[in-house]
């Protein structure tokens, strides 16, 4: 897959990915929700399922700046809110659609 390969050289984290059908399916689904002005998507499942690696290449093939937050115990919607802010404040400057994985 093409979208793969570019981003694994673009990355300092390449995915070693398996690409089934459903993973497809997903894959398209996100990346299409995402590319939609005002998109929103929340993905549920199990750790090691593989859902930041589909979000990951999604926010790729749409061609969207990814940020991660790191969740530790104590963050909660005051750390949230500021890291929205922080997030909108770069979005805004750059003029770049940016997606959160928290």
């Amino acid at each position: 897959m093409d979208h793969l390969d570019d981003d694994n050289l673009a990355s300092q984290k390449p995915m070693h990915l398996v690409l089934f059908d459903d993973a497809i399916l997903h894959l398209a689904q996100i990346a299409r929700i995402i590319r939609m002005a005002h998109g929103n998507v929340l993905i549920v499942g199990f750790g090691g399922s593989g859902r930041q690696s589909l979000i990951r290449l999604a926010a790729h093939i749409a061609n969207c700046k990814l940020q991660t937050v790191e969740v530790i115990k104590s963050y909660g919607q005051t750390e949230f809110r500021e890291d929205l802010k922080k997030s909108l404040r770069v979005a805004g400057e750059k003029k770049q659609q940016y997606r959160k994985i928290k």
